[in-house]
C-alpha cells in the first residue's frame, strides 16, 4: 500500500515533527522508540530497521542525540490509537511522503524522512546490525564481571527482538564477544 507518515503537532514549540522522547533508566533505544511513539501517538507500532541518527545542540548547550527506525502499524493499531490532545501533543496527523517533506518544521527531519526512502528502495537479503556489543575479550574479565555482562547482553537481545518483531531474522549470524548481525531473506 500507499507509505503514510505519522507526524506530531508539539504545543510548546509550535512544530510538525517526527515522533521522539527521552530514555528511561535501564531502557533500550529500541523500546525507548515503540515506548514513545505509543505515549504521544497512542498507535502501537513495530520497528523495523534504523533508519538515521541525528546530532544537534540545545539552547542550554547540551547536544541531544536522536536515533530512529522504520516502524509499521497496523490498520487495527490506528483505528484503536488510544490519541487525546495534551499539553504536549496538540494533534497527529498521517500524511504522503510529500507531503511530509514539505511541511515538516526541520531540516533534520526531512533528512531522516529521505533515509527512510532511500532504506525501502533496497532491496531484500541486507544483513541489519541489530545490536553492537562491546568489543573486548570476555575472557579477559573476572568471572563475575563476565557473568554480569552477558546476562545483560541477553536481556538487551530479548528486549530488541521484542522490539524489532518486523526484524525476525530468517538467518542468524555471530561474531563472537563482539557483534550479532540478523539477516533476511
Amino acid at each position: 500500500g500507499k507509505v503514510r507518515v505519522l507526524l506530531i503537532h508539539r504545543t510548546r514549540y509550535r512544530d510538525l515533527t517526527l515522533p521522539k522522547g527521552k530514555v528511561d533508566p535501564g531502557e533500550m533505544l529500541a523500546e525507548t522508540a515503540v515506548r514513545e511513539v505509543f505515549e504521544e501517538t497512542g498507535v502501537r507500532t513495530a520497528l523495523g530497521v534504523p533508519i538515521g541518527v541525528s546530532r544537534y545542540t540545545l539552547p542550554s548547550g547540551r547536544t541531544k542525540i536522536v536515533h530512529y527506525w522504520a516502524a509499521e502499524a497496523t490498520d487495527e493499531a490506528v483505528r484503536t490509537s488510544a490519541f487525546v490532545p495534551n499539553k504536549e501533543i496538540a494533534a497527529i496527523e498521517w500524511v504522503s511522503m510529500k507531503r511530509a517533506r514539505k511541511t515538516l518544521s526541520y531540516p533534520v527531519d526531512v533528512e531522516i524522512l529521505e533515509n527512510f526512502a532511500s532504506e525501502r528502495s533496497r532491496a531484500r537479503g541486507q544483513a541489519h546490525l541489530l545490536r553492537a556489543a562491546a568489543c573486548f575479550d570476555l575472557a579477559r574479565l573476572a568471572p563475575d564481571s563476565a557473568a554480569a555482562w552477558l546476562a545483560r547482553a541477553r536481556e538487551e537481545r530479548a528486549a530488541a527482538r521484542r522490539s524489532t518483531p518486523t526484524l525476525t531474522p530468517d538467518r542468524r549470524y555471530f561474531a563472537p564477544g563482539f557483534v550479532e548481525f540478523y539477516a533476511r531473506g
